[in-house]
This record gives structure tokens, C-alpha cells and sequence, in this order.
């Protein structure tokens, strides 16, 4: 399994999926937590937002549009 950061312009993870997520709201500030791909947003016509992909954070709360890279999560023992 790669540890390589994809960009989220370039691949996304599945729906469901655990994955390691970051961002950086500031260029000298970047934040990085574990959580669940939760997909995208769906207004109330039905339309899905590709620009606006969820993730929940481990930490508590959750991100809309916010990420930009993730990588799959390690497996314990591997």
C-alpha cells in the first residue's frame, strides 16, 4: 500500500473510506488529522457538488471543500 499524499484534484477516496487528511488555511499553518470520506455534497435539486467533498475528522467535526490531500490509512500490523 503507498503512504504517498494524493491530491484531492487528482484522486479521491472511496465513500466510506478511513483515510489521513490535511489542509493548510494558511500557508504557514497546516492541519492534518484521521477520519472518514463522507462523499459530496448534495443540494436540495439533487445536484452532487464535486468541489465539495466531506470529510469527518477523528477529532471532531467535519470539512467540506476544505481538504487537499489524503492518503489511505496504514492497517495495524502491516
Amino acid at each position: 500500500m503507498t503512504t504517498d499524499w494524493k491530491s484531492v484534484n487528482d484522486e479521491m477516496p472511496e465513500v466510506g473510506q478511513r483515510v489521513e487528511f490535511f489542509f493548510a488555511p494558511k500557508p504557514d499553518f497546516i492541519i492534518e488529522d484521521t477520519g472518514i470520506f463522507q462523499g459530496y455534497y448534495v443540494d436540495e435539486d439533487g445536484k452532487e457538488w464535486k468541489d465539495m467533498h466531506i470529510f469527518t475528522g477523528d477529532s471532531g467535526g467535519w470539512l467540506t471543500g476544505d481538504v487537499t490531500h489524503w492518503k489511505p490509512l496504514q492497517q495495524k500490523g502491516k
